[in-house]
């Protein structure tokens, strides 16, 4: 094979591993994330988390959360109405390290791991975890 057809898958397979894994690093210092990462077989662990966080939009909001949901070839933001699935492989592999079949995991603004668990997460932990950040206390006496 040529030096270019080589030249090419490489730097082709650079991009597609720098999209997957970068996705996520647009939130970063903008917004919070909440990761629900459910593979096959929790639907119905899936479904009693996202009845928990049900009505919490302007709560959501005030706290700069977004929901995702991570399945293993697959993800959509579950914040919005009709959030659209889109590929991605290395989401799944990168935050599913105990390869457990549930979890969920909070990403706070600078990026970090702030919280991760195997089951559902109730919204009072949730918001008794983000309003307690350093970053959340200053937002809050902002708007005082």
């Amino acid at each position: 094979m040529s030096k270019v057809f080589w030249l090419l898958l490489f730097t082709c397979s650079i991009n597609d591993v720098m999209a997957q894994s970068d996705f996520l690093d647009q939130y970063q210092w903008k917004n919070r994330l909440v990761l629900i990462i459910n593979g096959a077989g929790t639907a119905a662990i899936f479904n009693s988390q996202m009845k928990e966080f049900d009505g919490m939009d302007i709560e959501f909001k005030d706290r700069k959360l977004i929901v995702f949901q991570i399945q293993e070839n697959q993800f959509r933001e579950v914040s919005q109405p009709a959030g659209k699935w889109m590929n991605r492989k290395k989401l799944f592999k990168k935050y599913n390290r105990e390869n457990q079949d549930f979890q969920v995991i909070v990403i706070g603004l600078d990026g970090g791991v702030k919280l991760r668990q195997d089951e559902v997460l109730s919204k009072r932990d949730l918001f008794d975890l983000i309003d307690t950040m350093p970053m959340r206390r200053a937002e809050m006496r902002r708007k005082h």
